[in-house]
This record gives C-alpha cells, structure tokens and sequence, in this order.
C-alpha cells in the first residue's frame, strides 16, 4: 500500500469520515480472483512483473501493477485490462470511484482510462465514455476521484482501469475503493503553516476539501489560539472532490515565548461529517536565528545504470554548499545497502532510481538538488544540531545535541547516520557510456576527481562511491522514539546518543555522523549537523555523564561565569559560538582535575543576542545557551 503523504501538520480531532462504503480493495497481499485480468494484446513484459499482478512495490505492502515494458520493437500501445467483480449500487444517492495511481519513473509517466459497464465484465460491455482518462500519471503519485453516473443507481456495475502506455514502464494502482457520497460535507484537509517562525504576524493557511455530492458556494472559517474565535465567511465556489487553498483574513499574531495551540475549523450548518472539519497544531516564535542545514537524500545501487546522475549531483552540491548541505546516498540492491534505511526512504522519496529528495519535504529528480535545497533554505529551525561521534575500535557512539531556540510539541526525535567516502565499489552500470544521454562528469570533489562517465564503459570498474550511508541510528529512519521530549520550549538543550558496533569493513577517517531533528510522525527534517568520527575512547565510555555545565548569570549583561563540575580529570576546550555558528571565542586547551571548575567569560563588546559555551572535555561535548541582555 503506497503512501500518499499529505503536507499537514496537524491531528484530526474527530473521527474519520462517515461516508459509507460500498467496495474496497488494498491490493496488500494479492489480486483477488474475484477480480477479472484480461490481456488483450497478448505480450510478454520484458521487465519483472507481469501485466496486473500484486506488487510490494513501496512499504512492504502490495499494490496492482500494470507493465508496459515490452521489446525494443513493440510500437504499443499496450492493450490491458484490471476490471472488479459485480458491486452492487443502491438505488439511491451519489457514489464515487476513489484511487491511489502512480507511475513507476519520473521520466516514463503512464496513460489509463477507467470506465463503467451494468452489463458484464468483458471488453466489450465497456461500452460507455470513459468516467477518466489519464495522460502521464504523476511518479510521485495522485489520490484519484471520480462520481459514477447516476444511470449506474441500482444497477450492478463492472469498473475497469484500462492499461494503454507505451512508455515502457509501470502503473501502480492501489487502495481501490467505491463509497457513498454525503450531500454535503467540507473537510480541513491541511495546514501549511510553519511550526516555527520569526515572532510577528502570520497568516493561518490551509487547504479545505468538497467531500459532499454538492457545490459549496461558502462556508465559515475560524481559527482559535486560545483567545477565542476570529471567524469569518469564506465565498468560494468548490466543487465536488475539488480542493480550496484558503489564507485567513485575519493574521494571528506570535510572540517569543510560549508555544501557541492553534484550532482550525472550516464549517457549514448542512455539513452531514462534523468529525473531519477541525485540524490542530502548534507554533512557536523563536528567540534566535540559528542556521538552517538541509539534508538531501539520494536513491541510487550500483545496479543502476542512470543513478552516475546522483553520483555527480551529490559531488556539485558539495562544492556549492559545503557547510549547509548535507548529501546522504541511500543504496539498494548492492552490498553497501543498508535495509533499515533503504526499505524507510520509500515513503519520503521518488520510488525512481536515481531519486532525491531534500528534508523528505520536496522531492524530485537528484539533478535538482540546488532548487530543492534552495526551497528548504530558508526555513526557521526550532534547534541548532550539534554532533559529536568516536570509536573507540570496537563501537562508534555518537551523542547528537539539540539547542532549542524555539518550543515544539509533539513527536520529534533525534536521528543518527553514519556515511562514509572511498568505497571501492563492486562495478557501476552506466547508461551514460555512449553520450547519447548527454554529458556526466564528477566535478573536482570527491573520490573520482573530473571523473567522465561518457566513454568509461557500460560497466565502470574500479569505482570509488562517497556520502554512502551505511548505518541507520537503531535502524529508525525517523530517529528513535522518545529520544526527545513531548514538550520542548525555548533554552531547552537535549541530547541523545547512539551507539554502532563497528564494522570491520568501515575506513573510520572517511566517515562522519549526521545528526537530524525530525517530525515523527510526518519524517520532515527540521535541522540537521555532521561531524567527523573520532578516535577518543573516553567517549564511548559514556564520558559525558562524568561532568555537567552552567552559566551564571543568566541571562547576563555580557559577563558571566561558566561552570563545570568535573568527576574525574579531563582535557578541556571551549569555545563560544554565535547563533550562526561563528566562533567568537577560543579558550584553547587545558589539563582540570575533578571537581568544580569556574571560567570568566566576558561578551560585553559582543552584540546583544543568543551565544554557546560548548565545552569539550575528552571528546564529550556539552553546550550552554548564554543569553545577552543590554
């Protein structure tokens, strides 16, 4: 069962829609033999799977696949058919025809056409205009809607979706289903406003659905932030299964400090489903501007002759944003795959390979890495993201800290990878080898240094991959849960560790850890931060719990003290950093014994604002917000 995510970031308050159902299917497990395949055009696929059979394609889960990948001299298009067994349509009211389709590549998007019959289930009772035809269904996937004609009331009804592509690729069907339509019905579907934000005025945003048989000509709009209700009419002609993306009138004002509950609700007084029209979630100003670091991740295997695409996208964007992109390559179906990651990414990113995406937000082909990150750059993290990873030979523990400079409620996590650079590859295909797919060159970063692929063989070997992610923090793509708080405010600092036992196979000076902040529950990457791993033992001895820091004041005038309580002798550095990350102090190193520790820091020539003690001690690090007032 694919899923098809939407961009909200809320909870339904009710239950969900009371609309009855006449017929589903998931396709989780099979195609039913209650179900009719028809193969009119006889042909064998060249690829895998054949025309209309069960596929666990994404999530574990089966979904109806259609091939149209045939031989080079098949002019198509192909001819097959899926149709459903005999369901029985009341006499009575307005009933719907609901799917999920998606084609299998990005550059090979698929045609189908579904249509109706009351009089049996061959291809010639399909006799009426098709109910929807499809032209280059969407990779990434569209929720299909269509109403059947009120001529199929009382009637038992046959529906087909008819496979015509010749794009040599696959359609993806699943999550079938016919259901009743209420007279009248609005949904709050989403809404598209940022968890956290700059403190000042914002405008409450969302997208609002006609689940009813009706036109709604208007309908009342309000939100709630604890103050009451600012309501008003909305006047907007939406038709049925139409969608409306609608901006508040009246901007909700946010303050540094507290997070603010939001209530949503879109109403009408004929609304038969009152359980779907109200979203919550919250917003939280932040008190300070920390740098935003993207992640983008990439599918790619060395069985994938068009993923050197990737390979040189994810090389560009290190030369072109070293310090606020970080590139992870996720791989399948080769011996640097790591299972945990590469079954997870399938519900963030294009099932394509190659495919990308960036903070599982956007999505979209590797060679758009720069627009993507472009997109995502500006966003308002709630924490700046520090990383500290070490081996000690045996196990590689990295301690991954979140300094909130904004409040989040709800679950968000910490996420560990570890990836490394310079493994020497097995053999990569390359469709890339003749030219005729246009030029791909590594640029001068990297492993393979101004690499061609043109002319380098169908199959290049040796071959050198960097940014291969080949570990997965406790084998959660999402980070794991209970790893932070519900409730997280402003100043708060957490910190999570995770250990890896070390495989002998790992060059530990070509690796580095990643740390995320992620949404559980949507897998959004709020921030993220990377460092090199290490050869500290102290560390994977769980060096950090033998000391604590304060400041004090604070917050300060631009004097205060830095306190730390050591329980055993320890080499220490520290440093003072801005809310970008700039270093505007370096104590160097020195020898404490154990016991309690007080460092002058002064700040006074310093601009008023947000700045860290990060405090080093045998590789352990653990940071202090220290908060300038003048």
């Amino acid at each position: 069962m694919k899923k098809f995510l939407l961009p909200a970031v809320a909870v339904i308050f009710g239950a969900s829609s009371l609309n009855a159902q006449i017929f589903s299917e998931s396709f989780d497990t099979e195609i039913p033999t209650t179900w009719t395949i028809i193969d009119v055009d006889g042909l064998a696929s060249t690829s895998a799977q054949a025309e209309w059979a069960s596929w666990a394609w994404n999530e574990g889960a089966g979904d109806a696949s259609s091939s149209s990948w045939y031989d080079n001299n098949f002019t198509g298009p192909t001819n097959d058919w899926l149709i459903t067994p005999g369901i029985a349509i009341p006499a009575t009211g307005a009933f719907q025809v609901e799917f999920d389709a998606s084609s299998h590549e990005a550059n090979y998007l698929e045609e189908y056409e579904l249509l109706y019959s009351t009089t049996g289930n061959t291809v010639a009772d399909f006799t009426e205009a098709a109910l929807l035809s499809v032209v280059d269904e969407a990779e990434a996937g569209t929720n299909r809607k269509v109403v059947l004609p009120v001529a199929a009331n009382g009637q038992t009804v046959y529906i087909a979706i008819h496979h015509t592509s010749d794009d040599e690729s696959m359609l993806h069907i699943d999550n079938f289903l016919v259901k009743e339509l209420l007279a009248d019905d609005i949904q709050m579907v989403s809404l598209s406003m940022n968890s956290t934000i700059v403190a000042g005025n914002i405008n409450v945003t969302g997208t609002v659905k006609n689940n009813g048989a009706n036109t709604i000509s208007s309908f009342e709009l309000s939100y709630d932030a604890g103050a009451g209700a600012v309501s008003e009419t909305v006047t907007q002609t939406i038709n049925s299964g139409a969608t409306y993306n609608f901006s508040h009138s009246v901007p909700l004002a946010v303050a540094t400090g507290p997070i603010v509950n939001l209530d949503v609700c879109a109403t009408m007084a004929a609304d038969l489903d009152n359980n779907n029209d109200c979203l919550s979630t919250t917003v939280s100003a932040v008190s300070s501007i920390v740098q935003k670091v993207t992640v983008g991740e990439e599918r790619t295997g060395e069985w994938c002759g068009w993923c050197p695409r990737g390979t040189v996208a994810l090389a560009e964007m290190g030369i072109s944003n070293p310090n606020d992109f970080i590139g992870i390559a996720v791989h399948n179906g080769d011996q640097m795959a790591v299972s945990a990651y590469d079954n997870g990414i399938d519900a963030f990113i294009p099932p394509s390979f190659p495919g990308g995406g960036v903070d599982r937000m956007v999505e979209g082909d590797p060679g758009t890495f720069s627009s993507m990150h472009a997109s995502r750059a500006g966003e308002i993290p709630p924490a700046s993201i520090d990383v500290v990873s070490s081996t000690d030979g045996n196990t590689v523990t990295v301690v991954v800290t979140s300094n909130f400079v904004g409040g989040l409620n709800g679950d968000y996590r910490l996420a560990a990878v570890l990836l490394q650079d310079g493994i020497n590859g097995l053999g990569q295909t390359n469709y890339y080898n003749d030219g005729a797919s246009g030029p791909m060159q590594n640029p001068n970063a990297g492993s393979m240094p101004n690499f061609n692929w043109v002319g380098a063989g169908a199959t290049v070997s040796p071959v050198i991959h960097d940014h291969v992610a080949v570990a997965l923090g406790d084998n959660q793509i999402n980070g794991a849960a209970g790893s932070l708080p519900t409730i997280v405010n402003d100043g708060d600092v957490e910190t999570h560790t995770y250990t890896f036992t070390q495989n002998a196979s790992w060059v530990i000076g070509n690796m580095h850890a990643v740390g995320m902040l992620v949404n559980g529950s949507t897998g959004e990457i709020l921030n993220a931060g990377k460092s090199a791993i290490t050869g500290t033992e102290s560390l994977s001895e769980n060096f950090a719990n033998n000391f604590s820091i304060s400041a004090m004041p604070n917050p300060t005038n631009g004097v205060a003290n830095i306190v730390v309580d050591l329980a055993v002798a320890a080499e220490m550095n520290m440093v003072i950093v801005d809310v970008l990350g700039n270093e505007v102090y370096n104590y160097g190193n020195t020898t404490l014994e154990a016991g309690v520790h007080t460092t002058k820091i002064d700040l006074t020539n310093n601009a008023e604002g947000i700045y860290f003690a990060k405090v080093n001690l045998n590789g352990a690090v653990k940071t202090v917000k220290i908060n300038v007032v003048k």
